[in-house]
């Protein structure tokens, strides 16, 4: 009887091992096939074209991406900040959320909020950065598609007609990146959140324990709950900081675009805006934003019926904004001393 249930144990931890280890092939090929991708649009577009792009934007156009870039930053450093109940130093909660953003834009599926927890947890208790950062994910997805609602339901009512359908679409996919957490927060409210959880699996959608799903989903619900009873100021400070973060991401966009030549009016910046916001769910889900993102930015102009090198460009740009503010930035951890709560 042991002999055969060690051999289960072993078979177990293979088969654990071997799924571990396809999954880091996995990623290590979805990468190379995204850089691969990037290059080929790249080469598409043509080196002149890019160099001619790179000379528009110039020294000063790129200072100017970087300053807004650095405002955004400080914008979301600041609503997490508000939403921790200890007492911690603005610089450092920017650092640590910097230094987070520039991992989720080479790990997939958040796990730059895994160390922004982790460097939290170097001036305050773990509960507490652990709730701060459930908070501030919380109201984030559940702004964001209001954001992009809101943009594209004015670009369908001062666009042009030939984009009043694409604007349309926008505006369903806004209303449905945000419906799965109204749903599952009522279903939570009313006792059929474990109903619920096990047809999600059944379908495939939840692969975990559905019981675990619903607890941490209850566990997330009173969490915000209770910061929104307790701290209401607060709250509606992260939700005014967050709103402000994206009329200066859509400040930027259109700042970019301006730079390499294209002025286009207002409907059809929102439109390339929720565009973007929209594709970064997608991109999300996948192993890899490296490539990825900046591929997006092709199809989606593309699909807008503008010109795809300008799409490609601008996500180039605004990558490299990412890296250089959010990489800078988070260098800034080495000069503070740890202090382990």
């Amino acid at each position: 009887m042991q002999p055969n249930m060690e051999n289960r144990k072993n078979t177990e931890n293979s088969s654990e091992s071997g799924r571990k280890l396809w999954k880091k092939v996995w990623r290590i090929l979805f990468v190379s096939a995204s850089l691969a991708l990037l290059l080929w649009l790249l080469d598409r577009v043509g080196w002149g074209k890019i160099a001619e792009y790179a000379t528009r934007l110039g020294f000063s156009g790129m200072v100017v991406v970087l300053g807004l870039g650095v405002f955004h930053s400080i914008l979301g450093g600041l609503a997490l900040k508000k939403s921790l109940l200890e007492d911690v130093s603005l610089l450092y909660v920017h650092v640590a959320n910097q230094a987070g953003a520039i991992v989720n834009r080479v790990i997939p599926w958040e796990a730059g909020e895994v160390v922004k927890v982790t460097l939290l947890n170097q001036r305050i208790s773990s509960k507490t950065s652990i709730s701060g950062i459930i908070i501030w994910n919380y109201l984030l997805k559940l702004t964001k598609p209001i954001a992009t609602l809101c943009s594209a339901t004015i670009a369908w009512i001062f666009g042009s007609s030939q984009m009043s359908d694409l604007a349309l679409w926008m505006i369903l996919a806004s209303i449905l990146a945000f419906t799965p957490y109204l749903i599952f927060k009522v279903l939570v409210h009313i006792g059929l959140a474990n109903i619920a959880a096990r047809v999600l699996r059944l379908v495939r959608i939840v692969r975990r324990d559905p019981d675990r799903v619903v607890a941490k989903a209850r566990e997330i619900d009173n969490v915000v709950r209770t910061f929104s009873k307790t701290n209401t100021s607060a709250y509606f400070q992260i939700i005014l900081l967050q709103f402000a973060s994206y009329i200066l991401s859509w400040i930027i966009v259109y700042a970019v675009l301006v730079f390499i030549g294209y002025d286009y009016d207002f409907a059809t910046t929102g439109m390339i805006w929720t565009g973007f916001a929209l594709m970064a769910y997608l991109v999300g889900l996948l192993p890899s934003r490296i490539g990825t993102t900046e591929a997006s930015g092709w199809f989606l102009f593309k699909l807008l019926g503008l010109d795809p090198a300008a799409g490609l460009m601008v996500q180039c740009i605004l990558t490299m904004r990412t890296i250089i503010v959010s990489g800078a930035t988070s260098q800034l951890i080495h000069f503070f001393p740890s202090q382990k709560k």
